[in-house]
């Protein structure tokens, strides 16, 4: 259903692809019901004008003004900060505050060859310190984009953007002002002097970018990604599994698409559980998943295994401390991949995070805690249950692996093999694999 659905949506004009990636739709494509709640109280207040101008023929004029509203409160946040000269010669990183992203902005600094730019796209404020346009270029932006996605949103055939027209213009109204911001802030920059551009989201902002025509742009995948996410048409991406590298390819045909490989492998593995653990946010909370852990924590004991928490950036709850204050967590800065050249774990355990990705790869045995049938994970591209062991389902062949009955590297091969069922594919389709 997923499928067949972003194909019909990726048939949209790419200068309209903006207002169909959205949260609304992204939940309907997985069977759920659009939840009006995200709009928040000014939210709800103009989707009513929304359907209430649909009535007479004029939700363009209503989307334009509450995007123009937008321009104006944006504008006027930026005045509190000082402009700053742009490098004749730079390359540009655009975050978001993600948990990796620290050690991604660094390692992108390191590698480049300019002088290296760190803006962050929940803050408008860190484009607009380089370049302002003029508000009023952003109210012809604004008025002009209005009079081509509006028409388009009210008419298109699409689903499900048909049968939730209504929420789906009030996404465009709330949008469109930052849309507009960035695309053309990006118009307007010197881009001559730009080497290269890296985004680690794919929201509005970085259509902003493709929209306004940015030619050395790319996106680097920093987190396991959902099939219902519209993907801009980004030059170059960077994926960090050959199953998603593979899906994107379906819909993205003219984009270079790389898989990043890392160069190091554990050998000599300790009998030790590493635990990747997870912030909290809206319908992911580790307490849902309590019983599980302690019935892991209990069998890893019964099996001396000694067990290390990894923390993750963003966490900022008691959790471990709490239910588990006898555990050691590991406090070290560094990236994941080097605590596992240092750990040598046996196993890895997370719910759904890349370090499920990055143990296999380093040659670790992957274990999540989640069920197969849980709605927090049906919609991954990287199919958790089949590339990961289940606790607590997983258990005789974890048993195996601690008796010696087993070995890690095999364990590690047969959930690798599983991604065989896309290796034709990925030949075909010509994707890449670098290494790290």
């Amino acid at each position: 259903m997923i499928e067949h659905i972003l194909k019909e949506l990726y048939k949209a004009p790419a200068g309209f692809r903006w207002a169909l990636a959205n949260s609304g739709l992204q939940k309907i494509m997985t069977g759920e019901a659009w939840d009006v709640s995200p709009f928040g109280r000014r939210g709800r207040l103009i989707r009513r004008l929304v359907g209430f101008a649909g009535v007479f023929g004029c939700v363009r004029i209503v989307v334009a003004v509450v995007a123009a509203s937008e321009v104006i409160r944006l504008m006027y946040l930026a005045r509190r900060f000082p402009p700053v000269v742009l490098p004749e010669s730079c390359c540009i990183f655009v975050g978001f505050g993600a948990g990796p992203e620290e050690q991604m902005w660094h390692a992108f600094a390191e590698d480049s060859g300019d002088a290296a730019i760190r803006l962050d796209a929940t803050k408008p404020e860190t484009f607009l310190a380089y370049h302002r346009p003029s508000t009023w270029e952003l109210f012809k932006q604004t008025w002009r984009s209005s009079a081509a996605v509006v028409p388009f949103l009210s008419k298109t055939k699409l689903e499900p953007v048909a049968s939730n027209r209504e929420d789906t213009l009030t996404f465009a109204a709330l949008r469109m002002g930052e849309y507009i911001l960035h695309r053309t802030w990006w118009e307007e920059i010197e881009q001559a002097s730009i080497s290269q551009v890296v985004f680690i989201s794919a929201d509005f902002r970085a259509f902003a970018c493709i929209d306004a025509n940015i030619a050395p742009v790319e996106y680097h995948q920093h987190g396991l990604h959902r099939k219902s996410i519209l993907m801009p048409s980004f030059p170059v991406l960077k994926m960090l599994t050959q199953v998603e590298a593979d899906w994107y390819r379906q819909y993205l045909p003219q984009s270079e698409i790389e898989v990043l490989r890392p160069q190091q492998r554990v050998v000599g593995h300790r009998p030790c559980i590493l635990i990747a653990s997870i912030y909290e946010v809206p319908r992911f909370y580790k307490n849902q998943d309590l019983a599980r852990m302690q019935s892991l924590l209990l069998w890893a004991n019964q099996n001396n295994l000694e067990v290390v928490i990894r923390k993750h950036p963003r966490e900022t709850d008691h959790f471990w401390q709490t239910h588990f204050p006898e555990l050691e967590i590991d406090k070290s800065q560094g990236r994941f991949e080097d605590a596992l050249m240092r750990i040598k774990p046996m196993f890895v355990v997370s719910w759904f995070s890349t370090s499920l990705v990055d143990a296999l790869l380093a040659n670790v045995v992957a274990v999540s805690i989640m069920q197969a049938t849980d709605s927090r994970i049906t919609d991954l591209i990287f199919e958790i249950p089949k590339h990961c062991l289940l606790w607590p389902i997983a258990e005789p062949a974890m048993n195996a692996l601690v008796n010696g009955q087993t070995d890690v590297d095999s364990v590690v091969s047969d959930l690798q093999e599983a991604r065989s069922d896309h290796s034709e594919h990925a030949a075909l389709a010509g994707v890449k694999q670098v290494e790290l």
